[in-house]
């Protein structure tokens, strides 16, 4: 903390200009009383500007309708009035991905069996492309990427399936909907594996990313982690395991337009493969375990720069205290993790919910943001000055879901959850 109060009285004392500003916190939707607490944040960026946020709102008391609602934001107009997308059942689940151009994409689901896939043109709204086993066998949550060239890739999971199967179909202009690919490793069903921590990307070629986690209970338990890929146009590959014998059943993947990606897990480390000129590199540990740790979260920039947070609990405390972020440097390599104070870091649903994140811009400025007692407390590292000091942009509470988005010119857009309702706040880069 003495290293970022030191940074930023430099900064005062120069007169440089600041790189930009936190807006004021604005409610898009406000939850309608007990029981109605809104779900399931997502927000998305495009251009110079423009974002999308997205929720899911219950219909009824006792949570067996749900509504998908939606908002775009444009510079001029600011947030546009919600709008309904969909109605669900009692167990929605959804995924939203969006490119430069604004065109955006969203699975979802819907349990125990349907799967759709909207895409969204700007003037023209939404509108719904694809239906997946509608009445069919049971299946996981979709996942959804969207590429600058308008590829879609969805995944799904088929557990009536024995073994589980990852499911992956791709869309392009004009061709339409591909196949349904098995993507997944083959295991005999004795095993009892299950598939999950699903993630997709694609690139602005059109190249195709997935990974996932997969667990097999056999003489023993035991997790691994998964990838697949395929470039436009040609035949996902064979599956590829990175890992094995890991210790949490989770692992984040984050990736940029120019086909780069990284994956961030924990054993008794913090542990990453980045994936670069086709190959993944072998897994590297970037920063140890204290007491306990939670949640990985990767972040990685058009730059190739990339940072990794984790919420790492001091020895002896009672409550975490510190979001630890581990930047890479295109130029010089993975840095000693940094300590981000937060005080009583939000952990209550760590398993379920997202308290934290963290995007990067294409100059490499990084931006965090995590729940605690003070509310959500946004850091900012800005490449040539350091982190700043943190600033409280809002309140949540113990169960907040918090995600973020950065557009083409470095402005942020973060998205949470309260018991009063959905609320949004922006952060805009000074004109250059």
């Amino acid at each position: 903390m003495k290293e970022t109060l030191l940074v930023a009285l430099a900064l005062l004392a120069s007169g440089c200009e600041e790189p930009g500003r936190w807006g004021a916190p604005v409610k898009l939707a406000p939850a309608g009383g007990i029981n109605t607490i809104h779900t399931s944040p997502q927000v998305a960026a495009a251009g110079r500007g423009e974002a999308m946020a997205l929720w899911q709102e219950p219909l009824d008391r006792d949570g067996t309708r749900h509504g998908i609602r939606f908002s775009t934001y444009a510079p001029d107009r600011g947030w546009h009035s919600p709008e309904t997308i969909a109605e669900t059942g009692p167990y929605p689940d959804s995924d939203l991905a969006m490119n430069a151009a604004g065109e955006a994409a969203l699975a979802l689901s819907d349990w125990p069996s349907s799967l759709s896939v909207l895409r969204f043109v700007r003037g023209r709204g939404w509108s719904e492309s694809r239906r997946s086993f509608e009445g069919g066998p049971l299946i996981g949550g979709g996942q959804v990427a969207i590429g600058e060239d308008g590829t879609v890739a969805v995944t799904w999971v088929d557990v009536s399936h024995q073994p589980p199967l990852l499911y992956v179909s791709r869309f392009s202009s004009p061709a339409g909907w591909g196949s349904d690919d098995a993507i997944s490793s083959s295991r005999e069903p004795a095993y009892h594996p299950s598939i999950g921590r699903v993630r997709v990307s694609v690139d602005a070629r059109g190249n195709a990313i997935a990974t996932w986690v997969e667990t097999v209970i056999g003489d023993y338990e035991y997790d691994s982690i998964w990838t697949n890929r395929a470039e436009k146009g040609a035949r996902w590959g064979s599956p590829q395991r990175l890992e094995e014998n890991i210790d949490f059943r989770d692992a984040e993947l984050a990736a940029n337009k120019e086909g780069e990606a990284i994956l961030a897990w924990r054993r008794d480390d913090l542990r990453v493969s980045r994936f670069r000129d086709g190959i993944w590199a072998a897994p590297e540990s970037i920063a140890p375990r204290k007491r306990s740790a939670f949640r990985s979260q990767p972040a990685i920039g058009d730059s190739g720069d990339a940072l990794v947070l984790w919420l790492n609990w001091d020895e002896g405390g009672d409550e975490p205290m510190a979001v630890e972020a581990v930047r890479f440097d295109r130029g010089a390599g993975w840095h000693e993790p940094h300590p981000l104070p937060i005080a009583h870091a939000r952990v209550s649903s760590i398993y379920t919910d997202v308290p934290g994140g963290a995007v990067i811009d294409r100059h490499g400025n990084a931006t965090v943001v995590w729940n605690g007692e003070a509310g959500l407390v946004a850091y900012r590292y800005e490449v040539g000055r350091g982190w700043g000091l943190p600033q409280v942009i809002g309140a949540g509470y113990s169960q907040s879901e918090v995600k973020l988005a950065v557009d083409d010119i470095g402005n942020v857009v973060v998205i949470w959850t309260a018991p009063d309702g959905t609320w949004v706040n922006r952060f805009e880069t000074s004109p250059r």
